[in-house]
């Protein structure tokens, strides 16, 4: 099972990596009545955006995004890492999803646009 996103603003970019070769970056949010609303959300209207991944050897020091994570980062070897989306994650992780659509980050740029173009506020799901 592969969980799509609705709304896709580069599809030259889109990949769908396998939740097996990803871990998250951050845990999930503490403030569970938002995150009742975002899974509720998915559930009903489906993921709007892709998750945002890197490659996990770009995190290392002197990595291309060696900067871009600002909390500790335990490497586990996986091929990915989610910079943004670990919600999302988590929900199709909970679901039992096998994949997810997702963008690459490759430099601190991309991270920009990417971050720029899928970012929601929790009142706009």
């Amino acid at each position: 099972m592969h969980l799509k996103a609705n709304q896709i603003h580069f599809p030259y970019r889109l990949i769908k990596v396998k939740l097996s070769d990803t871990k998250n970056t951050y845990g999930i949010e503490p403030e569970q009545k938002w995150i009742a609303a975002l899974f509720d959300s998915i559930d009903k209207r489906g993921m709007l955006h892709p998750i945002l991944v890197c490659k996990e050897e770009a995190l290392k020091d002197g990595g291309d995004l060696d900067t871009l994570i600002k909390a500790p980062i335990e490497f586990l070897n996986v091929p990915w890492r989610v910079v943004i989306g670990n919600n999302r994650y988590h929900y199709a992780l909970d679901k039992k999803y096998k994949s997810i659509d997702a963008y690459e980050i490759k430099t601190k740029e991309d991270y920009q646009l990417l971050q720029d173009t899928t970012v929601l506020e929790a009142h706009q799901f």
